[in-house]
């Protein structure tokens, strides 16, 4: 990536009505009180990155949580216009949010729309009541039909729709059910989540103690092979490992996160990805707004130092987030990332956006709000990736360097951030290889040589072989991508032909943790 390079901005509003059982997002119930001092937070923390991104494009803008519909109008009209006004956003730009069905009603999605929001994901996981009671969903399921109704009457055309499969004592026929209804709704996107197990949980809790049952892997496989049928029969392209889109309505935002592109987090525990370095916000939504009140308004020490100009070399550190495909958007995750380090009693071990089962699209634990070590930096590699990548030649590491550099000093400035992770090319390599692994098209070869200034047969050559061998993976040739852009290394809307890819196999895909296992940086001790 270079500092010319388009990228995505993510907005997260922490605030929730209920906390979920299966929920361990940055999110907090109760804190109604702070949404006008958030906002004021959120609109002066754009302020503070405008100048340091001046000259790049975004071209898409998503807002998660936690349940950003709760967020009254006028407060998110002033954050969008505050985009609008510090960034370069796009005309055409994506805006999304995610909103819970009990939490909107026509005047609400109206004021959406009229906002410059054109893309809504509701967080439905069911539409038998019995199971929303499980979940503790604070909708039913004839609000579900009146949100979605409501949100094409109010202008959306670009509507998703998130369920979960694989609930305790959930049959086949009851997860058909629900997707069945789900298609009658004409949604022009489905996110299908398997239930999983995340630590800190109140459902975790139940199942360790005998209250309740976990899931069925079995089972899920079964109802996830069907959904795949049912859904290619129905005109969805299955894209990611837990999406599927009518055709040109991919989540173009999340595509950014699988090609492992640059975003900017704003908000309380909002991460971020820019020149390969990794960093995040404070998690508690007060502890966050006193930061951004101590941050200075100009700081004009490092007015010139936009993201992506430093030459320093880099200094390798920390190790891949794992994505993996079978149930988890992340159920290996960072080992510096993930844990709850702020004990105070507004801090569960929460992480935002990240796992499958609640309003969000999946996103890998690192995306943005999972709560992390204060200023953190991991370990260096003992070794190479996968058998000892070839350095660079000059002048093409030199260029890298300075590409994939984010300007320690633009940081320094930020009392916000709480999290970094160095930039790191053996690092910054696995995750775009495991990221694009995601995605049906796979990881397209040319572009990852052009990224990172060598073919990727050698930097991996022996996971390759490995993941080859053992049917995991597969060499392709012209295969198109989801949305006609390839990477982002390729022009839009012009599809790369006879561009080699590598991609998991069609039956593979619920054993893509093995995969992404060998893509892994070696590390020491294993």
């Amino acid at each position: 990536m270079t500092a010319s390079d388009p990228f995505a901005l993510y907005v997260h509003i922490p605030f929730c009505t209920a906390k979920c059982t299966y929920c361990d997002f940055n999110s907090y119930a109760g804190q109604d009180s702070l949404m006008a001092a958030y906002t004021d937070a959120v609109v002066r923390e754009a302020g503070l990155w405008a100048h340091h991104l001046a000259g790049r494009k975004a071209e898409t803008v998503f807002f998660g949580g936690g349940t950003p519909s709760l967020l009254p109008i006028d407060l998110m009209e002033r954050i969008v216009a505050a985009l609008r006004d510090r960034f370069d956003l796009d005309a055409a730009a994506e805006i999304s949010l995610e909103a819970n069905p009990g939490s909107v009603d026509l005047a609400h999605l109206e004021g959406l729309r009229a906002a410059g929001f054109n893309r809504i994901s509701f967080g439905v996981q069911s539409f038998h009541d019995e199971e929303l009671r499980q979940l503790e969903r604070i909708h039913d399921a004839r609000e579900v039909e009146d949100a979605v109704g409501w949100a094409g009457a109010a202008g959306f055309e670009n509507i998703n729709l998130d369920l979960i499969y694989g609930l305790a004592g959930q049959s086949l026929a009851a997860w058909k059910t629900n997707l069945e209804t789900g298609l009658a709704l004409t949604p022009a996107h489905l996110s299908l989540y398997a239930l999983t197990l995340e630590e800190g949980t109140p459902l975790t809790r139940d199942v360790g103690r005998g209250r309740s049952a976990g899931p069925d892997l079995d089972l899920q496989a079964d109802m996830f092979e069907w959904s795949r049928e049912r859904l290619a029969a129905a005109g969805f392209r299955y894209y990611e490992v837990s999406n599927w889109a009518r055709p040109g309505r991919e989540c173009r935002h999340n595509l950014v996160y699988w090609r492992n592109g640059d975003w900017l987090g704003l908000g309380a525990g909002a991460h971020s990805h820019l020149a390969g370095e990794r960093f995040a916000a404070a998690a508690s939504p007060s502890r966050y707004i006193g930061l951004i009140e101590s941050a200075q308004d100009e700081p004009a020490a490092h007015e010139n130092l936009r993201l992506g100009e430093v030459t320093e070399r880099i200094q390798p550190s920390g190790r891949a987030a794992l994505a993996p495909t079978s149930t988890s958007a992340a159920s290996l995750s960072h080992p510096s990332e993930g844990r709850l380090i702020e004990n105070a009693q507004d801090e569960p071990a929460a992480h935002e956006n990240l796992r499958l089962g609640e309003i969000a699209e999946p996103k890998i634990q690192w995306m943005h709000g999972a709560q992390v070590p204060e200023v953190q930096e991991a370990s260096p590699p003992a070794g190479g990736i996968g058998g000892a990548p070839q350095p660079l030649t000059q002048p093409e590491a030199e260029q890298t360097d300075r590409d994939a550099q984010p300007g320690a000093a633009a940081l320094d400035t930020m009392p916000q951030i709480t999290f970094r992770e160095p930039a790191d090319r053996a690092r910054e390599m696995s995750e775009t290889v495991i990221l694009a692994l995601r995605l049906r098209e796979g990881l397209d070869l040319a572009a990852f040589e052009r990224r990172f200034g060598l073919p990727f047969e050698a930097a991996f050559a022996a996971p390759l072989q490995e993941t080859l061998e053992l049917g995991l993976t597969e060499l392709v040739e012209d295969t198109r991508s989801i949305d006609g852009r390839d990477s982002p290394d390729h022009p839009r809307g012009e599809p790369v032909r006879g561009a080699s890819r590598l991609r998991l196999r069609d039956e593979a895909v619920l054993l893509g943790d093995e995969a992404f296992l060998r893509f892994l940086p070696e590390r020491d001790g294993g």
